[in-house]
């Protein structure tokens, strides 16, 4: 696969950019078990950059470079990764705020593409990065070999930590494979569950989770989809229903004072899809969720941390 792009490698003194009319993706495939090769186009790469004996023989860590890829149709961020030999967490870390939008790609979308996995990370000072560094199972020179320029004794700012990876919901997040909260804030007034029905005083299943919050509090989407419906009825007052159709997974939210999405509409982890409300049958302001796999309630907090 041939692919026109524009290098940004690292080189003692600063970024430099080139220009590369064509790359072979032979010349971007990762080194045995994890290591990226040395990009060695001859105008792209300082020789210094190269090791002894070719790209193959490249020691790690090596120092990061980034290129840029233009999305192609039928390309999604599983395509892509898989393209440059890269793991989701690496590629949605360096293009996706917080794993939001990991299952929404856009034709002629940017994105940047690095030599090898890991992630950017915000360090303070040298301690700090050998703290941060420590966390990934590495060590702060590991660290200042991959990013070549940056004085090891006044380091801060934005560093590539080589090979790390999140671990727990932050990975799952990140992937595209778990939920997040659909309120920041406000507290769980209801569980799922049986209960005693606040209207009718009978003993009824409830089907989703009750979050207590100001009139007006913003609701988000709790993952990637697409709005299958906007509605209101007696019951749920005015509600939305998200589809996420890369997961079988729908979820819910209901009493909404206002919604701000429309049928068919694609939405990312964290968007805004409406506002916290009272209509409906409600006893004051909350956020009523539900979250159904195949179509069938399930209790969002097995699924949603902090619920």
């Amino acid at each position: 696969m041939v692919l026109s792009v524009i290098l940004i490698a690292a080189q003692s003194g600063g970024l430099y950019l080139t220009k590369v009319a064509t790359l072979e993706r032979a010349y971007y495939l990762h080194l045995p078990d994890r290591w990226f090769e040395v990009l060695h186009e001859p105008h792209a790469v300082p020789a210094a950059v190269l090791p002894a004996g070719g790209a193959a023989s490249a020691a790690w860590p090596l120092p990061i470079a980034t290129m840029r890829y233009v999305a192609q149709p039928g390309d999604n961020l599983s395509r892509i990764k898989d393209r440059f030999g890269l793991t989701l967490d690496t590629l949605s870390s360096l293009n996706r705020d917080a794993g939001s939008g990991v299952h929404n790609v856009g034709v002629g979308e940017v994105f940047a593409i690095p030599n090898q996995d890991g992630l950017f990370r915000e360090v303070e000072s040298r301690d700090h990065l050998e703290t941060v560094a420590a966390s990934y199972g590495l060590a702060g020179s590991d660290v200042l070999a991959a990013n070549p320029g940056v004085d090891a004794q006044s380091v801060s700012g934005s560093l590539f930590f080589p090979g790390a990876q999140h671990s727990g919901l932050e990975r799952l997040l990140r992937m595209g494979l778990g939920f997040d909260r659909p309120l920041h804030g406000g507290r769980v007034s209801s569980a799922f569950g049986m209960r005693v029905d606040p209207f009718s005083g009978k003993w009824r299943m409830h089907r989703g989770i009750d979050i207590a919050a100001p009139r007006g509090t913003r609701v988000r989407a709790a993952a990637d989809g697409r709005v299958e419906r906007v509605a209101s009825n007696n019951v749920l007052g005015n509600f939305v229903v998200l589809d996420h159709q890369a997961r079988s997974y729908q979820s819910l939210y209901a009493h909404l004072s206002a919604v701000h999405v429309r049928v068919g509409e694609r939405v990312s982890t964290g968007n805004t899809i409406g506002r916290v409300g009272s209509t409906g049958m409600s006893t004051g302001p909350h956020l009523h969720f539900e979250l159904w796999s195949r179509r069938q309630p399930i209790n969002p907090a097995s699924e949603v941390p902090g619920l």
